[in-house]
């Protein structure tokens, strides 16, 4: 749901060479769908599954410095370890045209997701924070998720948690 407000509301900024990071199995037909211009769409993904286009870690991407128009970053800088996104980010920065867009989005309140590979929850101004200080300007970032989605997300992470203690599916 995330992924589809965010893009409708980004659509003429969705173009050229899109890199989709840490992409799993995504397919491209939700980004063809909302842009209005081609696109080249580039999966990329240390896992090597079924729909990904380039088997690759975000700190050392093999692509050309300002090659890439869009990077989309869906749900996956908080499975990067706190001390090497810094890292991840300023490779995107450098793959990035100097006028291309970066488009993602993190959870905030999300039960234990992924785990080892579940590090941290940044908030707005976290991630404010973090994307200035990796080089990127004209930053915007904007806080999703309301009271009820909030309050849903605890009580089922609760009852996942109560499920797995008493060994329910």
């Amino acid at each position: 749901k995330y992924n589809e407000t965010l893009f409708e509301m980004h659509r003429e900024n969705i173009k050229g060479v899109v890199l989709d990071i840490g992409a799993g199995s995504d397919d491209s037909s939700r980004y063809e769908a909302l842009s209005p211009t081609d696109i080249t769409y580039i999966a990329v993904d240390l896992a090597n599954k079924d729909g990904v286009d380039v088997r690759g870690d975000a700190r050392r991407l093999p692509f050309a410095t300002d090659s890439v128009d869009t990077v989309v970053i869906s749900a996956m800088l908080y499975q990067i370890p706190l001390d090497e996104v810094d890292e991840v980010l300023r490779e995107i920065r450098r793959v990035m045209k100097p006028d291309g867009t970066c488009l993602g989005w993190v959870p905030f309140v999300y039960q234990l997701h992924s785990p080892p590979r579940d590090y941290f929850r940044p908030s707005q101004f976290g991630m404010e924070t973090a994307f200035e200080t990796a080089g990127f300007r004209d930053v915007t970032v904007y806080a999703c998720g309301y009271f009820h989605q909030v309050l849903l997300q605890v009580i089922h992470g609760e009852y996942m948690r109560v499920c797995s203690f008493l060994g329910l599916p």
